[in-house]
């Protein structure tokens, strides 16, 4: 029997997953041997037991991940997460700070010369042993402190409402009767265990309230089951604007199932343009909204995946574009189309990163993180999503509703 490539892509994640847990397990565990070192061989049993126990709950994250189960409960999913990424983050953080005290040590104990003899016993070497017990053990109290303190504020500003970002951008092609176009993007909902229903439908309430003319939805509606389609239906069904309500696909559309956010889109009557443009008139002139599908669609086969050429047949060169696109990285094919404004999201910013800058853990996937980009004249705008994936936090990096007010180039503001 051929299996999709989805499924393959499950399997992929299960076994990457399985083979990390078995590392970080194995790593924790040689960590708290050597720090809290014991020759009763019962206190190391007991050392595994509880590492080992620690197993079921880390897996489950896998399959949370692959979304095998579906509607696994908040709790099973947020633990599972947690513990996993925090596990990561104790042992990278134990490590570095056992090498600088090496380091450190052998600094401060370098001798002027060295002995002809080396004296048989090393009183100085346990002296050292038990000075690197002393300083591991006030780096596991402190980091425990910052773990906690980063672990409940980044969860709370994930579960919280969204920054609204206000920005304006001034566009010398845009036509005169679009100048002050108020346009609300909305990105990586991830409808799921981190984003129930009700969530999603004080988002809704929120993005109403400020009254644009145009809503753009760019992906992620659903985080990895089928079962979570239901909750964006219910909470975005006939979300309306004066000009339209436009979305295009995300990569977890796909991993969910494809077919199924599609229906719902079109259940919610929020207008899916998947490699397809609609235009928009007023008093005569025309702006284009391209949407792309995304980028990893292939993956799926189908003949899916963003098709520039499809989506832009038949539209004139000199009409004023704005692209959806999921993915930033497609943007330097867009500008080759003659885009003039592409907005994207599926960075989330990085989840965790220091505000106000690049610096986050997306830019080891793409040069564009979050937020406003420009190449000769183009314009590039990353929002930071609403949801989360992976892990339920966020540090440095809120989520947020962009407000996005077209200006042409030449008008006074």
């Amino acid at each position: 029997m051929k299996i999709p490539i989805s499924i393959w892509l499950y399997y992929t994640y299960g076994i990457i997953g399985v083979l990390v847990i078995a590392l970080i397990q194995t790593l924790l565990y040689r960590m708290a041997i050597s720090v809290y070192a014991s020759r009763r061989r019962s206190h190391h049993f007991w050392l595994a037991v509880l590492l080992l126990a620690n197993i079921p709950v880390a897996v489950s994250f896998v399959y949370y991940f692959a979304g095998w189960f579906g509607k696994q409960p908040f709790w099973v999913k947020a633990y599972s997460g947690l513990y996993l990424s925090l596990s990561l983050a104790f042992m990278v953080y134990l490590y570095a700070a056992q090498g600088l005290h090496r380091l450190y040590v052998r600094w401060r104990s370098k001798p002027a010369s060295k002995p002809l003899l080396r004296p048989r016993s090393r009183p100085d070497r346990l002296q050292n042993q038990l000075n690197r017990r002393r300083f591991l053990k006030k780096a596991v109290a402190g980091f425990s402190g910052m773990a906690a303190f980063g672990t409940f504020g980044g969860i709370a500003i994930a579960r919280g409402m969204p920054i609204i970002e206000r920005i304006e951008v001034a566009l010398p092609d845009l036509p005169t009767n679009f100048d002050g176009l108020l346009i609300v993007q909305l990105s990586d909902f991830h409808a799921g265990p981190f984003m129930p229903r009700e969530q999603l439908q004080r988002i809704r309430d929120m993005a109403e309230s400020l009254k644009p003319d145009l809503f753009v939805l760019t992906g992620d509606f659903a985080d990895s089951h089928p079962d979570q389609v239901p909750d964006f239906v219910a909470a975005l069904r006939d979300l309306h604007a004066p000009l339209g309500t436009f979305s295009v696909l995300g990569n977890h559309d796909y991993y969910a199932d494809v077919q199924a956010v599609e229906k719902g889109l079109a259940e919610a009557g929020l207008s899916l343009l998947r490699n397809a443009h609609a235009m928009i008139e007023d008093g005569g002139e025309r702006i284009a909204i391209v949407g792309l599908d995304d980028r990893w669609a292939p993956r799926w086969g189908n003949g899916r995946g963003p098709n520039l050429k499809q989506a832009t047949r038949g539209l004139p060169a000199e009409v004023f574009k704005i692209c959806l696109s999921h993915q930033p990285q497609l943007w330097p094919a867009c500008r080759k189309y003659g885009m003039h404004l592409t907005l994207s999201g599926h960075t989330h910013g990085g989840q965790i990163g220091i505000p106000n800058t690049q610096i986050s853990f997306a830019r080891v996937l793409s040069p564009y993180v979050a937020g406003l980009y420009r190449h000769n004249g183009q314009v590039l705008y990353v929002n930071r999503g609403l949801g989360t994936v992976g892990v339920p936090l966020r540090i440095g990096v809120p989520p947020e509703i962009t407000v996005i007010r077209l200006r042409k180039a030449n008008v006074s503001i």
